[in-house]
C-alpha cells in the first residue's frame, strides 16, 4: 500500500469504515455520489487506530484478510474469463 496521508487515513477505520458516510451529495452531479476512502478502499492505511477499536493487532488481522480476499477475487474473476473465453469461444 501506499504511505500517503488525507483525511481518510487520519480519521477512517479498515475494520469500523469510513467516519464519512458511503456517500455524500454532489451539488454537480446533482444526486448522491459514492465516497471514495482510501482507508476503505486499501489505498492506503490508516495512521492509527481508530476510537472505536484501539487494537492494532485487530487491524493486522483485517489486512491480511483483506489481501487474501483481494487476491481470491482476482483468482475468481480471472477464471471466470477464461471460463467465457471457453464458452464463447474469445
Amino acid at each position: 500500500m501506499e504511505k500517503i496521508k488525507d483525511v481518510h487515513t487520519e480519521h477512517c477505520c479498515q475494520i469500523h469504515g469510513c467516519k464519512y458516510g458511503p456517500a455524500e451529495w454532489s451539488v454537480e452531479a446533482n444526486s448522491w455520489v459514492e465516497i471514495k476512502c482510501t482507508v476503505k478502499d486499501l489505498v492506503a492505511p490508516q495512521s492509527f487506530p481508530c476510537e472505536w477499536c484501539g487494537d492494532e493487532d485487530e487491524l493486522d488481522r483485517a489486512y491480511e484478510q483483506n489481501e487474501m480476499f483481494n487476491r481470491g477475487a482476482a483468482w475468481a474473476i480471472q477464471q471466470a474469463h477464461d471460463l467465457a473465453a471457453i464458452i464463447f469461444g474469445g
